[in-house]
């Protein structure tokens, strides 16, 4: 099989080349860094995208071509105007080159990431994915990444895109802090921590990929070549249950509450209201009804797990 990934090298990216670098598999890895090679794993800067057509012209032996798309500028940083904006633009080009791309070689499947985002603020209200878009400016980011990837269905090709929700790992910014040895607390960013985070154990959202690959027939309806899901565990956890878990499976019991006005300082106070202050509980309806079987369901079990690697 043929692999044709962007943002390979990211959170999601890394776990999901280390599971299908395999000797049957050939690896092509857009990057932003110097093209290079390494064995049947190829790493081709985006300049060089029209060199991909003629690799995978003399590759192609009926070989399956997936692409899965990830590319994205990190939101994990603190929103300026010019931020925002690469936001959107770094998800929208990368899509749109892609499925062009992918038309361009006659790609079998072509898996991209959205996120939970789309759904705006929920509260309390539980969200499958026939809920609607929401009002902020990570909702407008997700509904155009998707529109950008839904040309590839408009061309024939089998498209997945997945709603993804907050990734737990050992990579994940927020664990990262909590576990630097100088630092003997728990730093808890959500105040009373009522709203609900849309999480996914890393293992499930990898997981979740190869079901879609391996999958496809059943997955997607006879004559259908789009379909959108929420990668998010059934069991959406309140922001205090996440920081209860940490400081138990950390063993520091001195949890800190981080101040909103020194989290709007640092990072925005946009950022602050779109991905900390927000309440997700969004629920992954079509991969329950397809029947994949998460690996995490609980909040508990997916710490426990990251914390172990």
């Amino acid at each position: 099989m043929i692999f044709i990934i962007s943002g390979g090298t990211g959170n999601i990216g890394s776990y999901l080349l280390k599971r299908i670098s395999k000797p049957e598999n050939t690896l092509i890895v857009l990057t932003r860094k110097q093209s290079k090679k390494e064995n049947k794993k190829i790493y081709l800067n985006w300049d060089e995208l029209p060199e991909i057509s003629k690799i995978v012209n003399q590759l192609k032996k009926n070989e399956k071509i997936v692409f899965i798309n990830l590319a994205g500028e990190n939101i994990g940083q603190r929103w300026s105007k010019k931020t925002k904006e690469k936001i959107m633009k770094s998800r929208v080009e990368s899509t749109e080159k892609m499925v062009e791309l992918a038309k361009s070689v006659g790609a079998d499947l072509f898996i991209s990431a959205s996120a939970v985002g789309y759904y705006g603020d929920t509260g309390e209200r539980e969200v499958e994915e026939s809920g609607p878009k929401g009002n902020l400016f990570l909702s407008e980011v997700c509904d155009m990444w998707e529109k950008s990837a839904k040309k590839a269905a408009e061309h024939g090709i089998k498209t997945a895109i997945a709603r993804i929700g907050v990734v737990i790992s050992r990579e994940d910014k927020f664990i990262k802090y909590q576990l630097l040895p100088i630092i003997p607390i728990v730093a808890n960013p959500f105040g009373k921590g009522e709203n609900y985070i849309s999480w996914v154990h890393i293992e499930d959202v990898i997981n979740c990929f190869e079901f879609i690959i391996n999958e496809r027939e059943r997955v997607f309806g006879k004559g259908e070549n789009l379909i959108i899901f929420n990668l998010c565990s059934p069991k959406p956890a309140k922001a205090k249950e996440i920081v209860k878990e940490l400081s138990e499976h950390t063993g520091r019991k001195i949890i800190f509450p981080v101040p909103t006005f020194l989290l709007s300082i640092v990072m925005g106070s946009d950022f602050v209201k779109e991905t900390i202050k927000i309440s997700q509980r969004v629920v992954p309806k079509f991969l329950l009804s397809k029947n994949f079987e998460f690996k995490y369901k609980e909040i508990k079990s997916a710490i426990e797990r990251t914390l172990k690697e």
